[in-house]
């Protein structure tokens, strides 16, 4: 029988051995230095070492007699002895093991009992545990997966026979002296066929049931009862993140706080912890991880083979779990926070759509509000009219994109209308201003040609040259304070630069060489007027003469011979045209002269003396201020007049303005179509020379004032002692083209080349073509008769074009190509072709395989017949080859969209515009224009230009919707039709002034109208989608 009192304070060994001992015998504890004999006797084995200890019992290394080798004996614990739940645990851990041959599982060698201690032997596995090897498996992936496919293969395997580990992690891992791993330790073993209820004393506490850090969420939770083969592939992966990273998932200050973290954390990603981890063995590891045992691996064996797969480089089958994912385990985790949140979420996000909703009404007002601002910008006709426009319309266009869903229409058109109307408008606004020093009440100065350097007067007297762009000082001539230099001009060369002085005395420097200046004498306080030449090798100057008369002295500046010799009457005001070869006098009388030979090309009086004179850049046009506090007129005006003169004939085209006070400075726009004046008065009023043009008025003194070359800036005095410059925009509607042939009663139709150079017209008596660049007409082609519709169009490539009308047919004319003077190739008309039957037919237009006429056939026989038109398909133009497209119905536009599938008709009486499929010629819709329409189709096929007497619009094809639309100007009310350029339709505005090809962005596009005057308008397309 056991004494218990023998046992007291003996080791496990010497406590085995008191219970093993023979009735009747001694216990005799083993020797220390005695470790042949062992620590104690065991029926067929010596008991040599402890190897290690657990909840679950203790192995020792120990001698087997047969056969005779080393074994690992595990066995309870004594103080185990007396618990009947661990003796069944060990009994289960015992039938688990045993039926498990797996090369990767730690094989039984013996199972038995002695004297009522079960224990039982296996191999010894002496190369260590898993926790001892990690660090050497650091960094080196691929073994990490190679060792882990053979571990999750040989869970599976007990998987199958229906046993769970529950208690898998490195320590329990172990290696022979082979390097072989073992899952080993089946002392938490479970067997899954058993029931519930079939183990009810087998209740372990958590802290029994395996290692904290590899516990599955579920266990850590304090289910023991839910555990499944999905908790041996959390451990599993567990294992694989501690191999990976060197630590577990999780870590806690204790036992509490770690469960905790298994239970409500995510791990952290292992690349975040070592960012070589590649992507698909994290994916892996963190699929084993999952909170929600549905979300890992379903099977070892699936473990496995992702792994292997990963291996091999194929891709792998896991995916990380989404956010919607994770977010809905978090919510299972935490219901009661879930709820919570979710209700604040759906307070808050109600709270925000109303937000939202209120703030699209005041989005809304906003944008009406400053869509109110920009139109009465708009329509100040002060400087910032355009500018100051797109910039609200932009503020405004900001808050309607800003909205939910598409903003209203009418909203959306009112804001492309604006931004159209806004282009077509000139403006300026400044660029840059600086002080100057002012010596004299009346001091003009002046800058070059390209405005990189301007003269002004200085402190002692003379006068200095500076430098735009920094203000550096280039030449200085010294003076006299007593008598400073009033009135300063610079060659637009920069070259020589000319003073007035206060004495009346004019001299003449050489800003390129120190050479003393040439000086002409004057009066006292009366200034004596000069000017340079454009060219910059002429100066003109108004001398007294020994009789009291007044001449002028033109100079050549290179050899300083004088040039020629004008005698006349007093000169308050001179100008050179561009070429130098004339130059206009204005006092009483304005006089042009030829320099050539001195000779005066005509005269006509004014009905006040002149203030300021300049020429046109065309050399066509003369503009002449009047000061009405000199000479007596019949004629009343309201203001300080500026009139137009014709420069070849003399003659009075117009009053350009009446300003408020004296104008003294005249400047054209380089394109040639306004004027700006500068006045006492401190104001810029900027003019076009059409009568119907605009007129815009900016601060600025007479001082100075100069256009750069391309127009795009202009130099000016923002005040009486600055000087600055001005950016210029200048209107889309492009100049006016006149024709030299005889005039037309009617306008019908253009066509423009591909590149833009060449233009088309027909009226009523020829097809005229134009140089675009020029703006010149370069042939004429009488109609074969007399026509009350004639049609032009370019023919592919620009090397024929198609002319047609109703009494003459359709008839192709060849384009030959010669060069020209200036080396530039030009176009001239070569032999004509008559295409298909010599009446009744007009080419309408082009397919969109653009080389296809559409051809129109007139079916009346006289003038009350009402038989409406047929549209025929001409392919490439060959009327052989005719296909019917549409019948029956009023047209007599017909235009295929390009690009797609629709044509859309118009008629010149009847209102509205008709779509049409091409491909069945079947009519599709109409756009409830209420008045005849012309249109143009944009070349990419993506938008439609109508024009009535009323307005013109711009429709988006195929869903036909209005995007934008402006009133006709009522000087376009003879325009008939409008031809688009190749360019793409981008933008589109109406508008007076400037070059497309200077003037604006817009240049890629222009387009040209015809007017009831007889003169051609070039347009430029500024509306943007």
């Amino acid at each position: 029988m056991l004494n218990g009192s023998r046992l007291d304070g003996l080791c496990p060994a010497c406590t085995w051995g008191s219970l093993l001992e023979v009735e009747g015998e001694e216990f005799e504890p083993p020797a220390p230095s005695g470790p042949s004999k062992g620590l104690f006797q065991f029926p067929g084995h010596v008991v040599c070492e402890e190897i290690a200890r657990g909840g679950m019992g203790i192995v020792y290394r120990a001698r087997q007699a047969e056969p005779a080798r080393e074994v690992a004996l595990k066995m309870l614990l004594p103080h185990q002895l007396g618990s009947a739940e661990m003796r069944e645990r060990f009994r289960l851990e015992v039938r688990a093991i045993a039926g498990l041959e797996h090369p990767a599982i730690l094989p039984v060698y013996q199972v038995g009992e002695h004297d009522g201690l079960p224990y039982f032997t296996m191999k010894l596995a002496t190369g260590g545990t898993l926790a001892s090897r990690a660090q050497r498996y650091r960094g080196k992936f691929r073994q990490i997966a190679e060792l882990m496919v053979t571990l999750v293969e040989a869970v599976h395997f007990a998987h199958e026979r229906g046993v769970l580990h529950r208690d898998l992690k490195p320590g329990n891992i172990l290696f022979d002296e082979a390097d072989r791993p073992y899952v080993s330790d089946f002392g938490l073993a479970k067997f899954t066929e058993l029931a519930s209820g079939d183990t009810p004393t087998l209740t372990r506490s958590i802290q029994l049931l395996g290692t904290p850090q590899f516990l599955p969420p579920e266990i850590a939770g304090g289910s023991v009862s839910s555990a499944t083969t999905a908790g041996d592939i959390y451990s599993l992966g567990a294992v694989l993140y501690e191999l990976l990273t060197g630590a577990p998932p999780f870590v806690g200050e204790n036992l509490t706080t770690l469960l905790k973290a298994i239970v409500e954390h995510e791990p952290v990603r292992p690349s975040k912890l070592v960012p070589a981890i590649p992507r698909d063995l994290e994916v892996i590891c963190l699929k084993c991880l999952a909170k929600e045992p549905s979300r890992r691996y379903a099977s070892a064996r699936e473990l496995a083979e992702d792994l292997s797969r990963w291996r091999a480089g194929r891709t792998i089958l896991a995916r990380p779990a989404t956010r919607f994912e994770r977010a809905r385990a978090w919510s299972r985790r935490n219901p009661a926070l879930a709820i919570v949140g979710t209700a604040l979420m759906l307070a808050l996000a109600g709270g925000v759509i109303l937000q939202s909703v209120n703030n699209r009404r005041l989005q809304f007002a906003l944008a009406e509000s400053l869509l109110a601002q920009a139109r009465l910008e708009r329509s100040s006709g002060r400087a910032g009219q355009r500018f100051g426009t797109l910039s609200l319309v932009a503020r405004a266009a900001k808050n309607v994109r800003s909205l939910w869903g598409e903003a209203p229409a009418v909203t959306v058109t009112a804001l492309r209308s604006e931004v159209a109307a806004a282009l077509a408008l000139p403006d300026v606004r400044a660029l840059a201003r600086w002080p100057v020093h002012i010596a004299h009440f009346e001091n003009e100065f002046d800058f070059t040609a390209n405005l990189d350097r301007y003269v002004t007067a200085a402190l002692d007297g003379g006068f200095t040259l500076f430098s735009t762009a920094d203000q550096r000082l280039l030449w200085h001539v010294t003076g006299v304070a007593t008598n400073s230099a009033v009135e300063l001009r610079i060659s637009s060369d920069g070259r020589w630069a000319a003073a007035n002085y206060q004495d009346g005395h004019v001299e003449l420097h050489s800003l390129s060489t120190r050479q003393p200046p040439r000086r002409w004498p004057g009066e006292r306080n009366a200034l004596t007027h000069f000017a340079f030449a454009p060219s910059g090798d002429c100066f003109a100057v108004a001398t007294p003469n020994s009789d009291g008369a007044q001449s002028v002295e033109v100079l050549q500046l290179q050899t300083g011979v004088i040039h020629a010799r004008l005698t006349g009457g007093p000169a308050m005001a001179m100008a050179f045209d561009r070429t130098g070869a004339h130059l206009a006098t204005a006092g009483t009388d304005l006089v042009v002269w030829r320099l050539a030979d001195a000779h005066k090309l005509w005269s006509a009086p004014l009905p006040h003396s002149a203030s300021a004179v300049a020429w046109s850049p065309d050399g066509h046009g003369l503009a002449v201020a009047l000061d009405r506090r000199l000479g007596e007129a019949t004629l009343a005006f309201k203001g300080e007049p500026v009139l137009l003169f014709d420069a070849l004939n003399g003659r009075q085209q117009t009053v350009l303005a009446e300003a408020a006070t004296r104008v003294e400075r005249l400047a054209f726009h380089p394109d040639g179509d306004s004027l700006v004046a500068a006045t006492w008065h401190v104001e810029l009023l900027w003019v076009s020379v059409r009568t119907d043009g605009f007129r815009l008025t900016a601060p600025g003194a007479q001082r100075a004032l100069r256009f750069a070359p391309g127009g795009e800036q202009l130099a000016y005095a923002p005040s009486k002692d600055e000087l600055g410059l001005l950016e210029v925009a200048t209107p889309s509607t492009l100049h006016e083209w006149r024709s030299s042939s005889p005039p037309a009663q009617e306008s019908f139709t253009m066509a423009v080349s591909t590149n833009g150079r060449w233009v088309l017209t027909g009226t009523d008596n020829a097809v005229q073509l134009w140089d675009a660049d020029a703006r010149a007409e370069v042939a004429s082609l009488p109609l074969p008769a007399k026509a009350w519709w004639v049609q032009v169009l370019f023919g592919p490539g620009d090397e024929f074009f198609y002319y047609s009308g109703a009494s003459f047919g359709v008839r192709r004319v060849e384009l030959a190509r010669t060069n020209g003077p200036d080396g530039r190739f030009r176009l001239q008309f070569g032999r004509e072709q008559l295409l298909g039957e010599p009446t009744g037919f007009i080419a309408t237009g082009f397919a969109a395989d653009g080389c296809s006429l559409l051809v129109g056939q007139n079916r009346r026989r006289t003038q009350n017949e009402t038989l409406p038109p047929t549209i025929w398909l001409w392919p490439e133009g060959d009327p052989t080859r005719a296909r019917k497209l549409a019948e029956n119905y009023p047209l007599v536009g017909f235009r295929a969209v390009p690009r797609g599938r629709w044509g859309v008709s118009t008629d010149l009486i009847e209102p509205d515009l008709w779509v049409w499929n091409v491909a069945t010629g079947e009519r599709v819709r109409s756009l409830g224009i209420a008045l005849p329409t012309s249109s143009e189709p944009a070349p990419n096929g993506r938008w439609l230009v109508t024009k009535t007497r009323a307005e013109l619009a711009v429709w988006e094809v195929g869903t036909w919707r209005k995007i934008a639309h402006w009133p006709t100007r009522q000087t376009d009310q003879g325009t008939r039709w409008l031809v688009a350029s190749p360019g793409s339709l981008g933008r589109c505005g109406w508008r007076t002034g400037a070059s497309a090809r200077t003037a604006h962005a817009c240049s890629s596009c222009p387009r040209w109208v015809r007017c009831s005057s007889g003169t051609w308008l070039n347009y430029a397309a500024n509306w943007r989608n």
